[in-house]
């Protein structure tokens, strides 16, 4: 595994982080399968890991967000790191996704022990995803909605352009968050004082 051997090259100066997702042609009944061969070959080069069930880049990927579909990977991952040393596990879930159906998914996260959530993926549009700015409210949103139901930490992650978009994560709720698109914008700029 290519990716296994890049990792172990690495002067290890800040903590890795491995996000995984299925193939794109393994079927929705066997992804939990791409999911524990993953974790298997990395799990002792990762810090954490992070089970991506949101790109909008693979097809049906997002199926997998929902009842029996997350629940079979949840506890497979469960059953795979319950003897191993402790390695946090999030997911990361499509800004798509309120009401009843994260209430379900927050209630199958608990009941597997997951550390985290990523709150969100890019929006899914024609061709891919739309990411940046246009996700910051839509994430906001989903981080205030989580927070009312679960205990679970939340990543913010969306549109976050300056520290004044990272504060206003944090105050919602959210424990950490991540840069993506405004980083590739702004470089290391973005991280200074305004």
């Amino acid at each position: 595994m290519a990716i296994r051997e890049r990792l172990k090259k690495d002067p290890r100066l800040v903590p890795i982080g491995i996000n995984i997702g299925k193939n794109r042609d393994t079927s929705n009944e066997r992804a939990y399968e791409d999911y524990l061969f993953t974790l298997r070959e990395l799990y002792d080069l990762g810090d954490y890991f992070v089970l991506n069930v949101s790109s909008p880049n693979t097809p049906n990927l997002r199926e997998l967000q929902m009842g029996e579909n997350l629940g079979v990977i949840l506890s497979e991952v469960w059953r795979f790191r319950r003897f191993k040393p402790y390695k946090p596990i999030l997911v990361k879930l499509a800004p798509e996704i309120s009401g009843e159906d994260m209430v379900e998914i927050a209630k199958i996260c608990e009941e597997n022990d997951i550390d985290g959530v990523i709150l969100t993926n890019t929006l899914k549009v024609e061709g891919g995803g739309l990411s940046g700015k246009p996700l910051f409210e839509i994430s906001n949103e989903r981080i205030r909605e989580w927070v009312k139901i679960s205990k679970i930490p939340v990543i913010g992650v969306g549109g976050i352009f300056s520290l004044e978009d990272v504060q206003k994560k944090l105050s919602l709720g959210a424990v950490l968050t991540q840069v993506y698109t405004g980083f590739v914008y702004r470089g290391w700029e973005l991280f200074s004082q305004p």
